[in-house]
């Protein structure tokens, strides 16, 4: 049997359960295995017939198999067109969260990744993953339907292995969100499937796919190699069949077709969370690792891995930790560059969550970092809660520090900042046994709230599986008003990644174009248009295109100009077809450029297919 995981983020049981896990039995398959993979078994869920916004879509997206280019319906034959229409254009741009945050498919769709609306209907659904019942048993994970209001309805229950984490997106890119989840084990073995159930209409999943994993403890989804594809990442924590922590962790590549290439390894040890983000700005999305602890001790480095964009990822940098359970990145200091949150649980219950600030030079996690007092700390979210333009923190803390036995009545603490350096204790919330955290505006009132997963109530000796998870309605200002309880027994993560952009948590993704060239006689530009093709899905709800230009007289000039918008300002483009702001004089300045935001709202995203831009 394995030893003894105390600083697990997902599966530290209380004594007499982390001791007694049953060891691997014999013919578990191999980790990795060739494509396709095997079906996995849906419950038959009495899910009703609910209508979607504006219409109902099919069950794929008819992919988009020529977009011609856009001009006025009177154009002459003398317009140029400046284009971008297919995967091939848009990537040839830049954003400082490409692969990681913002995705384009290979059918040339520029979206957010982020899909918490999973039936598309407008308002943010919860998917909390579940452990173990008695025996154990290992229990369902659901997904909770928003209503705008603070209420939800369902669950719909997804069959899942001891799940230690969650990732939502849209892997097939058919405009329906899927859910993958990562499973630990499932009583008798760690070296088993986690599934891919990949969403479609009227609340449903008709499709389930499986993944091989060891103990897999986090998962998360991105585009690594920026083919177009979306790839599944999974933190293994134990080999069941080594009977070691020191098990690699996977890469599945995605092929498109809901199909995937065999796992690449990545070098872990217990691994326990991950995240993706461009931490040395090159362009490539990297991975970090957290890694909870080896064989023998706890005292296991997280580890970045940058991108070498030949799909290797190296250990390039080591953040010191100790019994690492959780990450979130953000500018916290709103600085340009990506700060690092660790949470850590050697076992001992006092560890203190870990502040590695960016410091701008090569090697940016090298300076000391700053601390937190935390107890057991299981997961940290990132928002700004309050208002105040700075970013506050989130930490769960899963028992106390007096015992054995230790207690599970604990708190989920606010940590906020006037100046995004120093932090302090703004709030906290009872809970018991609180595993997962998400920060999300479910009843649409502006304010985020608080989602708390709440695994075990009691104390290591006489336990039992929290009744409920709760959900805290957030007052605007870092407090909470009311609690909503979520009847999910054994309550253990969420979501494995913060909703918004890596920076500053926004809605929003930045997008900015190669540059042009209007490559005519006595040149002068006409229009800027777009076009948003959902192939017969509803546009949803809360999305936004906005677009500015700028321009110059060499493609270096045209990269460093301002940002203009249709009137000369700084405003933007709203309205496909709009004519060119006067102020960029094609024939002084013939490179032109476009800025996109794309604005969601956490669940829902806007779609871009093409952007041109006329001039004669």
């Amino acid at each position: 049997m394995p030893p003894p995981r105390t600083g697990a983020p997902t599966h530290h049981c209380p004594t007499g359960v982390d001791s007694t896990t049953p060891p691997d039995s014999g013919g578990d398959k191999a980790p990795v295995k060739d494509l396709p993979l095997p079906d996995l078994p849906l419950p038959d869920l009495p899910l009703p017939d609910l209508p979607l916004p504006d219409s109902a879509p099919p069950d794929l997206l008819t992919p988009d198999m020529a977009k011609p280019d856009m001009l006025p319906p009177d154009a002459p034959s003398t317009i140029k067109v400046l284009v971008d229409k297919d995967h091939a254009d848009f990537i040839k741009g830049s954003s400082a969260e490409m692969g990681a945050k913002l995705w384009v498919s290979k059918q040339g769709r520029m979206q957010i990744l982020d899909r918490l609306d999973l039936d598309r209907d407008g308002f943010l659904d919860l998917v909390v993953t579940r452990t173990f019942g008695s025996g154990p048993t290992p229990l369902p994970s659901h997904v909770y339907w928003g209503t705008g209001k603070r209420s939800f309805t369902g669950p719909a229950s997804l069959a899942t292995a001891g799940s230690g984490g969650a990732a939502v997106a849209d892997l097939d890119d058919d405009g329906h969100p899927d859910v993958v989840f990562s499973n630990w084990g499932d009583g008798k073995k760690f070296n088993i499937d986690s599934p891919v159930y990949y969403g479609g209409a009227k609340r449903t999943f008709p499709k389930a796919q499986g993944l091989a994993t060891r103990g897999g403890d986090a998962v998360t989804v991105a585009d690594l190699d920026l083919d177009g594809h979306l790839d599944v990442i999974f933190a293994n924590s134990y080999d069941g069949q080594k009977k070691t922590f020191a098990t690699p962790s996977y890469i599945y590549w995605g092929l498109g077709g809901r199909k995937f290439a065999v796992a690449a390894n990545v070098t872990t040890s217990g691994a326990a969370a991950i995240a993706v983000a461009d931490f040395n700005k090159d362009g490539k999305p990297d991975l970090l690792f957290v890694n909870n602890r080896g064989d023998t001790t706890h005292s296991k480095d997280s580890t970045i891995h940058l991108n070498d964009g030949m799909r290797g990822f190296p250990v390039t940098w080591k953040l010191p930790t100790s019994g690492g359970t959780d990450v979130a990145v953000a500018d916290l200091d709103a600085d340009g560059g990506l700060d690092v949150v660790l949470t850590n649980d050697n076992g001992g219950g006092k560890v203190k969550t870990l502040i590695y600030r960016n410091n701008g030079t090569t090697t940016p996690y090298s300076s000391t970092p700053s601390s937190i007092p935390t107890h057991s700390g299981s997961q940290v979210s990132i928002a700004d809660l309050d208002g105040n333009k700075y970013l506050d923190l989130v930490i769960s803390n899963y028992r106390t520090l007096t015992g054995p036995p230790y207690s599970y009545s604990q708190f989920v603490n606010t940590w906020s900042s006037s100046n995004g350096a120093a932090y302090s204790l703004t709030n906290k919330v009872a809970t018991t046994g609180a595993k997962g955290n998400l920060l999300l505006d479910w009843d649409g009132d502006g304010k985020m709230d608080q989602f708390v997963a709440q695994l075990f109530s009691g104390n290591q000796s006489t336990w039992s599986l929290a009744a409920n998870s709760q959900i805290f309605w957030g007052d605007g200002k870092g407090k909470t008003s009311g609690v909503y309880p979520v009847p999910s027994k054994g309550g253990n993560k969420t979501v494995s990644t913060d909703p918004g952009s890596l920076f500053d948590r926004s809605p929003r993704q930045v997008f900015v174009s190669r540059v042009h060239q209007c490559k005519v006689a006595s040149p002068a530009y006409l229009t800027l248009s777009w076009s948003s093709s959902w192939s017969g899905l509803a546009k949803p709800k809360h999305t936004t295109l906005r677009f500015q230009l700028r321009s110059g007289a060499t493609n270096a000039a045209a990269s460093k100009a301002t940002w203009f918008g249709p009137a000369g300002g700084g405003g933007y483009y709203t309205n496909s077809g709009t004519k060119i702001w006067s102020g960029h004089n094609a024939k002084l300045h013939p490179f032109i450029q476009y800025r996109v935001e794309l604005v969601g709202d956490h669940g829902n995203t806007p779609l871009l297919d093409q952007v041109s831009i006329t001039c004669k």
